[in-house]
């Protein structure tokens, strides 16, 4: 599925000519309900993640996110950012890459991929340049899985790191997942929460004593309206307000104090052809172009 890009370029137009105007872009979604496809999950805590049915669906095999940026009175400028997700035929995230600029003119790459039996997450790699980790998920029953870390760089062989134990506690609206060494104290517990009518799921990362993470989603109708991302750690904030109607408001994305407004470009069969962000003080805006394959 490739989508039309014209509107977007068209947009751009409007942009080098200063004649942009922010709610045109606020167009009425068809086939698809946007708001339901988008998952309350962000990958490095910035890109939407898209429910599994809509993309077996849509037959999609791979979505692409192009990084622009329009400085206030000047062209579009190519970041040359791209984020590609990757699917199988069972429209499940089969991995994602990150390729961004990186030192003395390089372009770094983070790479995430993931295997499943039985309709379980069995295996997670990440690579980071010649670096590698490799997390192996076994479950034993319907409470303990067992974890394997493996490690690598370039072409030696996978060395074992690590052995842990999740054990998963299910309570009411909730669980909780205690983390640790096979024999040992758990290290880490992970609690998740959510209301009677699943509208709103919360998720707490303590490490000993000390908690790490809050995460937290609101949901209306199965539609996603609120992100709420806290490291209490580092004390950074992530908090985006998804766009009520598409056709008439804005939504709010804060990445601690810096706050943008920001738009969805749909295309004519539904599907979101980009997202527009603008800081309404400097009228800057970074623009992310997605095509679909």
């Amino acid at each position: 599925m490739c989508v039309n890009t014209e509107h977007v370029k068209r947009l751009q137009q409007r942009w080098t000519r200063q004649l942009f105007f922010y709610a045109s872009v606020f167009l009425t979604l068809n086939t698809l309900a946007l708001g339901q496809t988008l998952q309350p999950e962000l990958l490095l805590n910035r890109y939407p993640t898209f429910k599994a049915s809509d993309i077996k669906d849509a037959g999609i095999k791979r979505i692409r996110i192009k990084e622009m940026t329009k400085p206030s009175s000047r062209p579009v400028y190519d970041q040359n950012i791209r984020f590609n997700y990757y699917f199988d035929q069972k429209g499940r995230l089969t991995g994602y890459k990150k390729t961004y600029p990186g030192f003395a003119g390089k372009i770094d790459t983070i790479l995430i991929q993931y295997a499943y039996q039985h309709g379980a997450k069995t295996q997670e790699i990440e690579t980071l340049g010649r670096y590698k980790r490799s997390v192996e998920y076994k479950p034993q029953n319907d409470s303990i899985t067992y974890i394997e870390i493996k490690t690598k760089r370039g072409k030696q062989t996978w060395e074992l790191f690590e052995k842990e134990k999740v054990e998963t506690i299910r309570f009411k609206n909730g669980k909780a997942e205690m983390i640790g060494g096979l024999y040992d104290v758990p290290y880490q517990k992970i609690i998740t929460e959510w209301n009677s009518d699943s509208t709103s799921i919360s998720k707490e990362t303590w490490n000993g004593s000390r908690i790490q993470s809050k995460y937290k989603v609101e949901l209306r109708n199965d539609s996603l309206i609120q992100y709420g991302y806290t490291n209490v750690l580092n004390e950074s904030t992530i908090k985006i307000d998804f766009p009520s109607n598409y056709e008439t408001s804005k939504g709010r994305w804060c990445d601690n104090e810096q706050c943008l407004s920001f738009s969805i470009v749909i295309d004519k069969d539904g599907w979101p052809n980009g997202l527009i962000f603008m800081n309404e003080e400097t009228e800057d805006i970074l623009i992310w172009e997605i095509d679909y394959f």
